[in-house]
């Protein structure tokens, strides 16, 4: 009984301190949006009626080698789940064992607008975008908050 007791213990201290860790860890994504007109100087709010579609650039960090599948999952206004983006990318390995250049791969995904649900269905308001890498449950950086209006 003390025995289980003790590895309770210890398997729930090593889950403490994982999430711990993917709390401080850098994230290894940065989102960011390209696309042109922007209908305001404020922030990202584009026109439904003047732009086609929305570039997304995801600067992926230095530290992620290897081959990597990247989603980004694209909230409507309420909240529900829009649409999934996925790009697949693969950083190669560092040739030397010196320190590796700090060099960051772009990914870009580009989300339609015009003609689709979100002009159709009148779906305006603010939007939010998630990326998470390799179908891992949390998010692999910060959410990405944009406009879509008339």
């Amino acid at each position: 009984m003390r025995r289980t007791g003790l590895l309770l213990t210890l398997a729930l201290g090593a889950f403490l301190a994982q999430d711990a860790f993917a709390a401080t860890a850098p994230p290894a994504v940065s989102l960011s949006l390209a696309s042109i007109p922007r209908t305001s100087a404020r922030g990202a709010r584009y026109s439904a009626t003047r732009v086609d579609d929305l570039e997304f650039t995801a600067t992926i960090s230095p530290q992620v080698r290897g081959a990597h599948r990247l989603s980004l999952k694209v909230f409507t206004p309420r909240g529900h789940l829009y649409q999934t983006l996925s790009a697949s990318f693969t950083v190669p390995p560092v040739a030397s064992r010196k320190r590796p250049p700090f060099v960051a791969k772009k990914v870009s995904v580009r989300l339609p607008v015009s003609g689709t649900l979100i002009a159709t269905s009148s779906l305006y308001g603010r939007w939010k975008i998630v990326p998470f890498l390799d179908d891992a449950p949390n998010p692999c950086g910060r959410e990405l908050k944009f406009e879509i209006t008339r």
